[in-house]
């Protein structure tokens, strides 16, 4: 019974120890998700109306502007924030298979630089919230990219549409 039982935990210790692998530490930083950057036309918006539009979309896209914002100067445009979102699950993963994307919430710095009727949004220092983790897995990181790639589209729709909805 005794060797019946040490077997048992040295197989399970086997197994454990096979299933449970990550990457070292220099693959994970050479692999991890650089960051995002898009340069918008906003189509002759004036930087103060681009500036009072981009802290608009913060407040209503990440529901706290006060908690997000951690810098803002109208003189110089610029605006730096803290956000975090929860990743989708890729088209190809089915199922239950999905709840470790969605449960991933991915952190990031948000910076936002206006100038000469455009704005550039810059995404970096991205991580996974729970353990400030990077996002390194090839999967993650094409969600990760395809989601900040829809949040600047929809920057861009928003300030728009701000500057048309002032003219009421």
């Amino acid at each position: 019974m005794k060797s019946l039982l040490i077997a048992g935990v040295l197989g399970f210790g086997l197994v454990v120890s096979g299933c449970i692998t990550m990457p070292d530490s220099k693959e994970i930083t050479d692999n991890a998700y650089k960051g995002y950057s898009e340069v918008v036309d906003l189509n002759g918006a004036n930087q103060d109306a681009i500036f009072e539009s981009s802290k608009v979309w913060i407040a209503r896209k990440f529901v706290s502007a006060n908690n997000v914002i951690q810098y803002a100067d109208k003189n110089s445009g610029r605006i730096i924030g803290k956000g975090n979102f929860a990743l989708k699950c890729p088209e190809d993963v089915k199922g239950m298979n999905c709840i470790a994307y969605t449960s991933t919430k991915a952190e990031f710095t948000l910076e936002i630089e206006i100038k000469n009727n455009k704005a550039r949004l810059t995404f970096s220092d991205i991580h996974q919230a729970v353990n400030n983790y990077p996002i390194f897995e090839e999967k993650s990181k094409k969600v990760l990219n395809e989601q900040l790639q829809e949040l600047t589209r929809d920057y861009k729709i928003s300030v728009l549409s701000s500057k048309n909805s002032s003219e009421w």
